[in-house]
């Protein structure tokens, strides 16, 4: 990873859209605080089961470039559309 070779301090690691987990960022990063975003309840479940030995913060909510509401509507692949 780029930032550690460069010996970047990082506190923080930052998931918007962390469906149920990023393994790539929990294998690199367990010891950091991790700051989940999440809009979908139903990932929950799976997110508190893989993070369980992660310091994190789960935000239930969607993160956008502008402020609003919107509906988030799930097929049965799983796969969401706006």
């Amino acid at each position: 990873m780029v930032l550690i070779s460069r010996n970047i301090p990082i506190e923080t690691i930052i998931d918007v859209g962390v469906n149920t987990s990023t393994p790539e960022l929990v294998t690199v990063f367990p010891d950091k605080h991790h700051l989940l975003f999440e809009p979908l309840q139903e990932n929950r479940s799976g997110i508190v089961a893989s993070y369980k030995n992660i310091k994190h913060t789960l935000v239930e909510a969607a993160v956008a470039d502008k402020e609003g509401d919107v509906t988030l509507k799930i097929s049965t692949s799983g796969a969401f559309t706006k």
